[in-house]
């Protein structure tokens, strides 16, 4: 259970775990694929979708 203080979260527990158990069953292993794809075809599904994070670009993912 979340905390009652702070900033409410966008994305709620259970549409992140939709994404997650969603982009699993699919094959996608990069996280940039992942947000591509529920951007182009799940964007009416989710108010929001978050946008790539630094830490793939970080860790050289995907070159």
């Amino acid at each position: 259970m979340r905390p009652r203080v702070g900033i409410a979260p966008a994305l709620s527990d259970a549409e992140l775990v939709t994404l997650a158990v969603l982009a699993a069953l699919l094959g996608y292993h990069c996280e940039r694929r992942r947000l591509r794809y529920a951007h182009a075809e799940l964007r009416g599904m989710f108010p929001y979708l978050p946008q790539q994070s630094g830490y793939g670009a970080d860790r050289g993912e995907g070159r």
